[in-house]
């Protein structure tokens, strides 16, 4: 087969009846070419048809990989952006454990100085009680009275201990279960208890 050059392939303002026939030649010899390259596919499509498909099955199989490829891409990136998602949450849920367990904390801390405060006034109404037996029977009217009201302050701040025991532990069981359904808890006010002077003066 003949090769052209480059300059052959220039434009040129007149023909040039040696060119056109090199072209013919060229063209004839490629259309020769392409003939016979389709025979010998044939024939050897008729004598190995076996190897066209092969050929066919690898082609198709090398279409799916590359289709599960790029479905395996996307899939993964839509587990990424699940697992970023996820981790947001965790930290958010994280979050409001601690938040839940400070507060439980701070309600401990209440109930401690409570008791501490009931210890105290405990000692002190034992105190008094002793204090009446040893008095004369005026002072010891006087001195029911005044005790009788401390006693009533008692009653109150245990009542008011107790009731603060049981919301700590109805936080708790609302902080184990929130872990478990996705700690939506609605936490109770309960209100700083400040108790005053509960013990009148004497006189």
């Amino acid at each position: 087969m003949s090769e052209l050059s480059p300059l052959s392939l220039a434009p040129t303002t007149a023909a040039d009846p040696t060119l056109l026939q090199a072209w013919q030649q060229d063209i004839e010899i490629r259309d020769q070419l392409v003939k016979q390259l389709s025979e010998e596919m044939y024939r050897l499509m008729v004598a190995k048809p076996e190897l066209f498909l092969q050929f066919y099955q690898a082609r198709h199989e090398a279409q799916q990989v590359q289709f599960l490829t790029e479905e395996t891409l996307q899939q993964l990136r839509e587990l990424q952006q699940q697992a970023l998602a996820l981790g947001d949450q965790i930290t958010f849920y994280q979050s409001q454990i601690e938040d839940r367990d400070q507060e439980i904390q701070q309600r401990d801390q209440e109930i401690q100085r409570l008791q501490g405060s009931l210890h105290e006034f405990h000692e002190r109404n034992q105190m008094l009680e002793k204090v009446i037996q040893e008095m004369p029977e005026v002072y010891r009217q006087k001195f029911s009275q005044r005790l009788e009201q401390v006693k009533t302050k008692m009653e109150s701040l245990q009542s008011e201990n107790h009731r603060l025991q049981a919301q700590v532990r109805q936080l708790q069981s609302q902080n184990t279960n929130g872990q478990r359904h996705g700690l939506n808890l609605d936490l109770p006010g309960i209100p700083v208890l400040r108790p005053g002077r509960l013990m009148p003066s004497l006189g």
